[in-house]
């Protein structure tokens, strides 16, 4: 098993290429850039002669700033997931609210944007660091009139420490209770995810990395307090024994940047030379023990020595270096100020020889005849003076060449270098040029400077932000318990679970520029729009074209692209359509109203008949009871005159027997 000894000599012999990289091939580059984006003289000039300088760096990243941050920040989603299989596409939208709300809203997202983007225009790249940590605060707590079993109480609570209890109980006034007057110590946690930007002097790499994933060794070097060490849980001895900047200390890049404020003494380090420690945390792949198989590790070491602090197994390194103009095989690639520094130069020449050369032509040397000339008169320059001489002639103008013509033609040509090199051919467009042009032939060259941009756009999202959102994610479903309560809108919020998010997504970054592309992503999207509206129309909500949701993704683009940000609270969320879906799934299916009414009329048919049949019926009945009650009559008066007959015969028989008188 590796011991410490061993892991130090490693990490030192790392940070020894490491830093002889960075100081030899990249540190005087990134003084130069800070130099010249604040418009620092780069010559010695002589006294009397003009001094200006140009700002084409400062012109030319701060216009592609503006351009960037609304790229990336328009729509007020930074980063969207795509799911890799039809099923995962809840999962997908649950990680793209909850990794932009770690980004926007539990930390300054646009400020680390903006800063992670200036200095890769800037310093060749820019670094950012993601980490999930507790901010742990300490408040002093006074408390009078407890109890013993108050100051118990507080003394149970692992997070308060009892500093002082003083008995307020006296003879003179004896308590039932003996009181205390309590001052403690509460410790206050706050666990989040972190962003946090890295100062391209701090963060330190193998010089044969091409990419963060493929880098060897990483590492991040600041100075900490001894006390910032200790409130983390390391041993006070220990750190104090590895205080101090060291040999080697050099903060020349940290004074360049801050020269403009207090002559470059920000940090005033050497003041602090016995409390601060160096600290440097490396990760680089490490066969702890010895199985043959390295693994990523996170190294902490101190002092100059590179003592071992710290040393854990982690899955990836934090951070992600955005870079803007890529460099095959090479980690750090080109900056944009670098492509103009050289112009700037040159402009700065340009100019000042115009400039010198209007100040010769309205105060022009002269040569006099010695003697013959006041010569306080002539070193008295003003409108209106007298030159007092004895004879005509006694002074003569000296010609000054105009280069005035010149020293713009060439600032010309150094303006149009420059829209080459770096696509900001809309910094300055000719008013008279665009007046007769049409609409979409100004919308063509202004797109047409913005290709280098969109190019510039599209390489930072894919070295900076993608990598940014895969590892939000990574931390939130590592670190984050139980389901967080995410705003989604104005005041709408969502229960999003990161440990239900277990899939692999893909990660889109919407990099369009300009307003003419906007406009005609708009048309095409309300073209969309009307024609999945006419659908739903007329195939209905239940079409195995478009569904409601489809339609409600296009308007919700529509108003991001307009600058609505509170979009989502003017339509039902993807969760509400869900819950009235499922509501829906439950009730009985609503028929289509032509087949009701034709079912309706059917029965009614049916019912018509069958009334009529029953009328029939009822009318035959009758008809059979009423024959039948005249057969019965028939019958009951045919059985009387039978009977009567049947009498009649009976009588006549009884008067013709004899002896009958």
């Amino acid at each position: 098993m590796l011991d410490r000894e061993e892991i130090r000599a490693r990490v030192g012999a790392e940070l020894d290429a490491a830093i002889g990289y960075s100081d030899s091939e990249l540190s005087a580059d990134r003084i130069e850039a800070t130099e010249f984006y604040l418009g620092k003289q780069f010559n010695t000039v002589p006294d009397g002669k003009s001094s200006i300088v140009a700002t084409e760096v400062a012109d030319v990243v701060e216009h592609l700033m503006s351009s960037l941050l609304e790229v990336f920040m328009r729509s007020g989603e930074i980063f969207r997931f795509l799911p890799r299989h039809p099923d995962d596409a809840s999962k997908a939208e649950a990680a793209t609210v909850l990794v932009n709300s770690i980004f926007a809203s539990q930390n300054n997202g646009y400020l680390i944007l903006s800063d992670l983007i200036k200095d890769a225009l800037l310093y060749k790249t820019g670094v950012a660091r993601a980490f999930f940590d507790t901010d742990i605060t300490y408040a002093v707590e006074t408390y009078e009139g407890l109890t013993e079993l108050d100051v118990a109480a507080l003394a149970d609570d692992p997070d308060v420490v009892v500093l002082e209890a003083v008995s307020i109980s006296t003879d003179a006034e004896p308590a039932l209770f003996e009181t205390f007057d309590v001052q403690l110590r509460r410790t206050r946690r706050d666990s989040r995810i972190k962003i946090e930007n890295v100062a391209p002097e701090d963060f330190l790499f193998s010089p044969q990395a091409t990419s963060v994933e493929d880098a060897t060794f990483l590492a991040m070097r600041t100075y900490q307090t001894v006390g910032d060490l200790v409130s983390q849980g390391y041993d006070r001895d220990e750190v104090e024994a590895h205080v101090g900047l060291g040999e080697g200390f050099d903060e020349q890049e940290t004074q360049v940047r801050h020269d403009e404020i207090d002559g470059g003494s920000t940090h005033n380090y050497a003041l602090r030379n016995n409390e601060l420690v160096r600290v440097v945390e490396s990760y680089m792949p490490l066969d702890m023990h010895e199985t043959g198989i390295p693994t990523l590790h996170k190294v902490l070491t101190i002092g100059q020595s590179n003592h071992v602090l710290d040393v854990e197994p982690v899955d990836s390194a934090p951070f992600v270096c955005a870079t803007p103009i890529r460099v095959p095989h090479r980690l750090v690639g080109r900056s944009v100020a670098e492509m103009v520094t050289d112009i700037q130069r040159v402009k700065s020449v340009a100019l000042r020889g115009v400039l010198d050369n209007l100040y010769l032509t309205n105060d022009a040397r002269v040569a006099v005849v010695e003697g013959r000339v006041n010569l306080d008169d002539m070193l008295q320059s003003r409108p209106g003076g007298i030159v007092r001489m004895d004879a005509p002639g006694m002074v003569q103008p000296l010609p000054v060449p105009q280069v005035g013509p010149q020293g713009m033609s060439l600032l010309n040509y150094m303006d149009q270098v420059r829209d080459q090199r770096t696509g900001s051919k809309n910094l300055h467009l000719d008013p008279d040029a665009l007046q007769s042009t049409t609409a979409a032939g100004v919308n063509a060259a202004i797109q047409g400077g913005q290709a280098k941009a969109l190019m510039i756009a599209r390489t930072i999202a894919e070295t900076g932000i993608r990598p940014m959102a895969q590892l939000l994610l990574q931390l939130a479903i590592k670190h984050l318990d139980g389901p967080q309560q995410v705003r989604v809108g104005g005041d709408m919020f969502e229960a999003i679970d990161p440990a239900s998010i277990d899939v692999k997504f893909d990660v889109d970054i919407d990099v369009g520029l300009g307003t003419g592309r906007d406009a005609e992503r708009m048309s095409a999207l309300q073209q969309i729009a009307g024609l999945q509206r006419e659908i739903l129309q007329e195939l209905g909500l239940e079409n195995p074209v478009v569904s409601v949701e489809q339609y409600l993704s296009t308007v919700r683009r529509l108003g991001m692209m307009a600058g609505i940000k509170d979009v989502d609270t003017m339509f039902a969320t993807d969760q509400q359509l869900a819950e009235f879906r499922q509501m829906q799934a439950q009730q009985p299916p609503k028929e289509d109203p032509e087949v009701a009414q034709r079912r309706a009329e059917f029965e009614a048919e049916i019912q018509l008949k069958r009334e009529q049949q029953i009328a029939d019926h009822q009318l035959e009945r009758e008809k059979l009871e009423a024959e039948l009650a005249l057969k019965q009559q028939e019958m009951s008066v045919e059985l009387e005159l039978r009977r009567a007959k049947l009498a009649m015969g009976d009588s006549a028989v009884s008067t013709n027997i004899p002896g009958v008188a």
